[in-house]
């Protein structure tokens, strides 16, 4: 998961899908299909479409009596003005293209109380659409997916896919002032894992390569001795890092 974010007021989230369009170009460039097996950077409205062409061709068993009661008052011309005039400012608003199928379908609002009835449905609170592109409820952070063609192994192609990940993230913070860039998933943490893994495992072979060093120089005096003795030492300590 990829998450370009903002605190500040002036970025709006057109700024947040420029910066994400920064890093999809960008990541690209780093790598290739050969890495990445898919990246969802925008919502298939299809399948929101499709869902509400089936809600509305079977509206009337999402109704009950109480329902067809209340339908004659969403008729009224008062009503209907006001109707028309909020689906206006919807339209202008960051989730007018979210709404905009739902206007064209039921711009008096007919639908509307079955629609909030099926709510209880949603297991996906906290999120909006906006402009094809899938944010947090408050539009400060927009979410882009990557799925690792080799899972979430630490492997050669996801350590590279995370190389690539990072310049691009940084080329984001670089060219999107007020615009944080980060990314969360199982192939970096097994990534950045084995890299520390790696790191510490030099370190021990170092140190402990200085004092097997330290310790010969104080015990033996023939400098033919202690190269007998460094020599495999050191062999081992090459073969372990090439074997990492």
């Amino acid at each position: 998961i990829v998450m370009f974010s903002t605190d500040s007021d002036d970025v709006s989230p057109d700024d947040l899908i420029a910066a994400a369009d920064v890093f999809e170009t960008a990541v690209w460039q780093h790598t290739d299909s050969a890495h990445i097996l898919r990246l969802d950077a925008t919502v298939d409205m299809s399948v929101f479409d499709n869902t509400l062409d089936y809600i509305y061709g079977h509206i009337p068993l999402f109704v009950d009596s109480v329902d067809y009661a209340a339908l004659d008052s969403l008729l009224q011309p008062a009503v209907c003005r006001q109707r028309m005039a909020q689906n206006y400012a919807d339209l202008l608003s960051p989730m007018g293209v979210g709404v905009q199928s739902i206007i064209l379908r039921d711009p008096l609002g007919l639908a509307t109380k079955t629609l909030a009835d099926l709510q209880h449905f949603n297991q996906f609170e906290g999120y909006a659409i906006y402009d094809d592109r899938l944010f947090s409820d408050d539009y400060r952070t927009l979410y882009l997916f990557i799925d690792s063609r080799d899972g979430g192994d630490a492997s050669p192609l996801n350590d590279e896919l995370t190389t690539a990940i990072e310049t691009s993230l940084q080329q984001v913070e670089n060219q999107c002032a007020g615009v944080a860039a980060e990314c969360y998933g199982v192939p970096l943490i097994a990534t950045y894992n084995a890299r520390q893994i790696q790191r510490d495992l030099m370190v021990t072979l170092n140190v402990a390569l200085l004092v097997i060093v330290v310790l010969v120089l104080l015990t033996f005096r023939r400098k033919r001795t202690i190269l007998l003795l460094i020599v495999p030492v050191l062999y081992g300590a090459l073969f372990a890092a090439a074997c990492i």
